[in-house]
C-alpha cells in the first residue's frame, strides 16, 4: 500500500539573485485560458522566460506570466517593448522575433513558507552599447492556437504544467442554470 511522505528536498533548485542583471528571452508560450482569482475572471495567459547569470557563472532560469494583453498599460506591452530595444514594434510585428534578444531583468526575492521564490520586477532595454548575452539553451516559441509538440516538450516544467491545465474551452461546459431558476424534480402529483 502507498503511503504519504512529506519531501521538503527541492533539489539543487537555486533562486535566481535579487538585483537587476542582464538577461535574455529564452521563451515566450502562450499558455491557454486560466482562472484570474484576484479579478475573479478566465483571462488569456502567457508566459515568458529569461536567462540571467547566477552566482559562480551558473545560467539561471526566471519565468513570469501574464495576461496576455496587447493594451499599451499592460504587462505584456511593456515586456514587447524592453525586448524591442524600447521601441513599439510595427504592426503585424512576429513576437517570435524576440526570443534570444537582451533585456535588463530586475529581480525580487519573495518568501512564502520555508522556500524563496525570485519573482521578476521590472524589465527595461539593455543600455546602448551594451552586448546582449548568449543563451545557453535553443529560444522556444510555443502558441497554444497553432501548438508544436517539440516546441512544447522544450518549455519549461511550469509553462507545460500551465498548458496542461488550462480551461479548455474545445470540451463542452456543463450547463449552469440563470440566478435564481432552480431546477426542481417533476411532481404529478398536484392537488389541483
Amino acid at each position: 500500500m502507498r503511503t504519504f511522505k512529506k519531501v521538503d528536498d527541492y533539489g539543487d533548485f537555486v533562486p535566481a539573485p535579487a538585483g537587476s542583471h542582464f538577461a535574455v528571452c529564452t521563451s515566450i508560450a502562450f499558455l491557454g485560458l486560466h482562472f484570474d482569482k484576484f479579478n475573479d475572471v478566465n483571462i488569456q495567459k502567457v508566459g515568458i522566460t529569461y536567462e540571467v547569470e547566477g552566482d559562480d557563472n551558473k545560467k539561471l532560469a526566471v519565468f513570469e506570466e501574464m495576461k496576455d494583453s496587447l493594451h499599451e498599460k499592460s504587462k505584456f506591452y511593456a515586456r514587447i517593448v524592453a525586448l524591442n530595444g524600447g521601441k513599439v514594434p510595427a504592426e503585424g510585428f512576429e513576437l517570435a522575433n524576440l526570443l534570444g534578444r537582451g533585456v535588463m531583468v530586475s529581480i525580487v526575492h519573495r518568501t512564502s513558507g520555508e522556500r524563496v521564490y525570485a519573482n521578476v520586477d521590472q524589465v527595461t532595454p539593455i543600455p546602448r552599447g551594451m552586448v546582449p548575452p548568449v543563451p545557453s539553451v535553443d529560444p522556444v516559441y510555443f502558441d497554444i492556437d497553432d501548438p508544436d509538440p517539440a516546441a512544447f516538450a522544450s518549455l519549461n516544467g511550469k509553462h507545460r504544467k500551465m498548458i496542461e491545465n488550462r480551461i479548455r474551452t474545445d470540451q463542452p461546459q456543463p450547463a449552469v442554470p440563470a440566478p435564481g431558476m432552480v431546477n426542481l424534480p417533476e411532481d404529478d402529483d398536484i392537488p389541483f
